[in-house]
């Protein structure tokens, strides 16, 4: 062993001048051969532990859950890309707003009849009416809907249609019925009974309800799902 070697747990520098046995230490007395190997063991374990560290930050980041029930080891699951993929994500937003769009139409046709009614019965006037015609609508379960006309006051010969259309009309041609029209633009008209005026909306404004809760309501949830897994991605 060289005269100068130095000692690897103190670093004393051996000096020439050192009279002590070449394989131990002048300073702490302990041989040369021990304190390496402990050295390189240390070093060792250092490693060791540092790579772990490096090991359990990626793991840390690259994986999103543990599966439950799994056993005592666990499987980890990573989570790779959005929960939809882009197809079915477009999918169901484009499936869905035919539920949002049907279902916005039927409450607004509700709501314009609605209020055009209360208005009638507000400020309409109160006439008599004769049914001419009928009109259906096509499919097995058509709508049936008459067709009426009658002389303003002024004399003005009108003809409208019953927003009111149930599968049976229940009445003949050229009967007489009361009506309601707006003196102001008497185009707007209706029949003059219960069943004309309200009936079949609060079906029509449960079936709109419904419909566009249920597309609204999934095609927000695709959406906050997908802008919500960018988000945690934009995280890691």
């Amino acid at each position: 062993m060289s005269s100068f070697t130095t000692c690897p747990a103190c670093h004393y520098t051996r000096q020439p001048t050192d009279d002590v046995p070449e394989w131990v230490c002048p300073k702490c007395q302990k041989a040369y051969v021990k304190t390496s190997m402990a050295a390189q063991q240390q070093e060792f374990m250092d490693s060791l532990d540092r790579a772990q560290s490096a090991s359990t930050v990626i793991s840390n980041r690259s994986i999103s859950t543990l599966t439950p029930n799994a056993g005592h080891a666990g499987i980890e699951k990573k989570v790779e890309g959005a929960p939809l993929g882009l197809g079915s994500s477009i999918f169901l937003i484009l499936f869905f707003s035919m539920f949002l769009y049907g279902g916005y139409s039927a409450l607004y046709d509700v709501s314009a009849r609605l209020i055009r009614n209360i208005h009638l019965v507000r400020s309409g006037t109160s006439w008599t009416g004769k049914v001419v015609d009928y009109k259906m609508s096509s499919g097995k379960n058509g709508r049936i809907w008459p067709v009426v006309d009658f002389t303003t006051p002024d004399g003005t010969p009108i003809q409208f249609e019953s927003l009111s259309r149930p599968k049976i009309s229940g009445y003949s041609a050229g009967q007489s019925v009361p009506i309601l029209f707006d003196p102001k633009d008497p185009h707007i008209a209706e029949i003059n009974q219960p069943d004309r005026l309200w009936g079949g909306m609060t079906v029509l404004f449960i079936l709109g309800s419904f419909f566009s809760t249920l597309g609204g309501g999934v095609i927000l949830l695709v959406l906050y799902v997908n802008f919500r897994k960018k988000g945690l991605k934009c995280q890691v």
